[in-house]
């Protein structure tokens, strides 16, 4: 992860409610991924966040889920590639969850 993106998502996360649930978004509850896919959609030019309310036969088990850039638990490549994130999965979440960050840069 870049120092920029790590400094903006630490700035970022005592503003967000923030669970430690397996989708970026799910309602008002982010996770660790999801407050940096907010902090990349105002950075970057990707699709803003839609909740899946109206939810098509595959979507229906994530009613009320939303979605960045068209993914719903792992970072999209977009974010991931602003970020300096090689892991875009949950590599980074357990980092931030276990307050093991000493090694940032290499997520």
């Amino acid at each position: 992860m870049t120092a920029d993106a790590y400094t903006m998502l630490s700035n970022a996360l005592p503003k967000y409610k923030v669970g430690t649930g397996f989708y970026l978004r799910d309602g008002d509850t982010y996770s660790v991924l999801g407050v940096l896919c907010e902090i990349a959609e105002v950075t970057l030019n990707i699709q803003p966040p839609r909740q899946i309310d109206k939810p098509t036969a595959a979507e229906k088990p994530y009613l009320g889920v939303w979605t960045f850039d068209g993914e719903i638990c792992v970072l999209p490549e977009s974010v991931a590639a602003w970020a300096g994130i090689t892991d875009r999965g949950f590599r980074l979440s357990k980092a931030f969850e276990s307050g093991n960050l000493d090694d940032y840069e290499n997520l």
